[in-house]
C-alpha cells in the first residue's frame, strides 16, 4: 500500500427499537466522511473498545443519530460496525459492537463532529441472564459456545479441550464468559462479532500473519521487558491472540510472536492521516 491510495472508512450504525431497545431498528451507513479511528484489544480480559469521530455530517443526521447518547436513560443496542480500506478495494472488517456513547459537537460549525464511544460486548456485560449451572464434568467448549450463540456471536475454539466439573457460573453472560475462563485457565476474546478461545500462552489456530519491510512493516521494531512492539501499515486481520511471523534482518526480532495488545489508528478523507496497525506481542510460550 501506497500514501498516495485514497483510504475509506464506512460505519453502520444499527438502531434498537422497542421498549428495551433490543430490537434490531433502522440501519445507517456513512461512508465518504472525514473520520478518526481508534481500535484497542488490550490483552484477552478487557472489551474491545472503539473511538471515533466522524467530521461534516449534515445537521439532520447528527439530530438523528444524537438521540442514541451522551445520557441514556435505558441502555439501548445500538451496533456499529466500521470496515476500512482503500477505494476500488474490498473494505475489511476492524470493530463491531454496541454504541455506549454518541454526541454531537457543533462548536466549530460548519465543520461538525460526531463521537462515538463503542464497546465490543457492551449489552453481554450489563444485561441479566440466568446462571449457567452444570451437573458433572463438562466440556469448556459446551458451554462457551452456548453462551456465544446466547450472545448472537460466533465460535471459534483453538485447541480448548479442558474439562470442568460441576461448574457454575452466575451473572450477566460476559460475566460467565470471563469467569469460564478463568476456571479453566484460557484465553479469550470477543473479536469482531466472535468468541473465540484457546489455551493459556498458546495462540489462536490461524496460521502466522507476515511482518517485513517489503510488504507491511513501518520502522524498526521495539522491545519491551517482556516482547516486542510493531506497527504495519493497516492490517485488520490482526488481532489479540493471533500470530506474526516477523523478517527482519535483527534476528533477535524475527520468527513468530503471538499478539497481545492490540491497535487500529485510522484517518480517513485526511492527507497523510494515520493508517497503521501497532502491536505488542510476545514470544510462544517456551520459545
Amino acid at each position: 500500500m501506497t500514501t498516495l491510495e485514497k483510504r475509506r472508512i464506512q460505519t453502520t450504525i444499527t438502531l434498537g427499537e422497542g421498549q428495551f431497545g433490543e430490537g434490531k431498528g433502522s440501519e445507517v451507513v456513512l461512508s465518504g466522511y472525514r473520520a478518526t479511528v481508534l481500535v484497542e484489544q488490550i490483552s484477552t480480559d478487557k472489551q474491545a473498545s472503539l473511538q471515533m469521530v466522524i467530521y461534516g455530517l449534515p445537521l439532520d443526521m447528527m439530530n438523528r443519530l444524537t438521540c442514541i447518547g451522551p445520557v441514556m436513560s435505558q441502555v439501548r443496542f445500538n451496533g456499529i460496525t466500521v470496515t476500512a480500506g482503500t477505494d476500488g478495494a474490498i473494505l475489511g472488517t476492524v470493530y463491531q459492537g454496541t454504541i455506549t456513547q454518541a454526541w454531537a459537537d457543533l462548536s466549530a460549525m460548519p465543520d461538525s463532529k460526531l463521537n462515538i464511544v463503542a464497546q465490543a460486548a457492551y449489552i453481554d456485560a450489563i444485561k441479566p441472564v440466568p446462571a449457567s449451572s452444570f451437573k458433572g464434568a463438562v466440556a469448556v467448549d459446551q458451554i462457551m459456545s452456548g453462551l456465544a450463540a446466547q450472545m448472537g456471536l460466533a465460535f471459534e475454539n483453538n485447541g480448548v479441550s479442558v474439562k470442568l466439573s460441576n461448574p457454575y457460573f452466575p451473572g450477566t453472560a460476559y460475566d460467565q464468559v470471563r469467569a469460564c475462563a478463568k476456571a479453566a485457565g484460557i484465553s479469550f476474546i470477543i473479536d469482531r462479532g466472535v468468541l473465540a478461545i484457546w489455551p493459556m500462552n498458546s495462540a489462536r489456530a490461524e496460521g502466522p500473519i507476515r511482518v517485513a519491510p517489503d510488504t507491511n512493516l513501518v520502522g524498526f521494531p521495539a522491545f519491551t521487558a517482556s516482547g516486542i512492539v510493531l506497527t504495519t501499515f493497516f492490517e485488520p486481520n490482526i488481532a489479540v491472540g493471533k500470530r506474526v511471523e516477523v523478517d527482519s534482518a535483527l534476528q533477535v526480532a524475527a520468527g513468530e510472536w503471538i499478539v497481545y495488545n492490540c491497535y487500529h489508528y485510522l484517518e480517513s478523507e485526511t492527507p497523510g492521516g494515520k493508517w497503521f496497525t501497532q502491536m505488542i506481542c510476545q514470544r510462544p510460550y517456551g520459545k
